[in-house]
């Protein structure tokens, strides 16, 4: 059996060392594929005794199925750059692969974005996604964001937490928030209006603060309702300039 651990990564010399650091007692191989790194990020791997592939930008779905086709071993475990196991999921991923899976497939485990030291235990919660995958039972499907493994067969869930430290500071994760969620309006799979632009921010907003309990996460649960509110807001702008631009052609 063993456990490879596939990563994708540019530019994450911030989080790619505490990365590595937190599989490389369970793996038997690290699969990290570079898609053109400009800072340490490289070196940072290589000081692991890990190879850095370098590999072509595919998108998200591309990306992370071609560091899955490379992997040599059973199991699969795929997590990204600025993510990493706790002390439980790690205990927790060992366990699964020395039992062959226990006839399941595919595993799921809930990620905790960590902001400013702190894991928050409310905002964005439950994130549970398939990480943990028998490897010729899995394919990565999506669209331009959103990427997610598919599994034929059995799927339970997988005890402990991924942190996810993608907040490096609050500006830049704004920035890149915006460019996600305009890649996602360009996937389509819905239609916007004046109403929804006004709307959608306000009742995601409400989502995470009334409904997932975001303030007892404290300033940094407000700050996550906030991000979430100007992810509905750039994809509805998005989705109607997209629709004014198509009907000025048209016209």
């Amino acid at each position: 059996m063993g456990l490879s651990v596939a990563i994708i990564c540019r530019n994450a010399e911030r989080t790619i060392g505490a990365t590595i650091d937190s599989v490389a007692e369970v793996a038997d191989e690290i699969v990290v594929l570079d898609s053109g790194s400009t800072d340490s990020t490289v070196e940072m791997v290589r000081e692991r005794g890990v190879r850095a592939i370098a590999h072509p930008w595919l998108g998200y779905v591309g990306q992370k199925q071609a560091a899955l086709d490379r992997c040599m071993h059973r199991w699969v475990l795929s997590i990204d750059a600025d993510e990493r196991l706790d002390d439980r999921a790690r205990t927790a991923v060992r366990e699964v692969v020395t039992r062959d899976g226990d006839g399941a497939d595919g595993f799921i485990v809930n990620r905790r974005v960590v902001y400013a030291g702190r894991a928050l235990r409310h905002a964005w919660q439950p994130d549970r996604l398939v990480r943990l995958v028998r490897r010729d039972a899995a394919v990565w499907v999506g669209g331009s964001v959103h990427e997610r493994l598919e599994v034929t067969g059995r799927v339970e869930r997988l005890p402990g937490v991924l942190l996810h430290d993608t907040v490096d500071s609050m500006r830049a994760f704004l920035v890149r928030q915006v460019d996600y969620a305009a890649l996602g309006a360009s996937d389509g799979g819905g239609r916007s209006s004046a109403l929804k632009l006004v709307t959608s921010p306000v009742g995601a907003f409400l989502k995470q603060m009334v409904v997932k309990g975001a303030w007892m996460d404290g300033w940094r649960g407000w700050a996550a309702a906030g991000c979430v509110a100007n992810a509905a807001l750039v994809k509805h702008l998005v989705r109607l300039d997209a629709a004014r631009r198509s009907a000025e052609e048209e016209s």
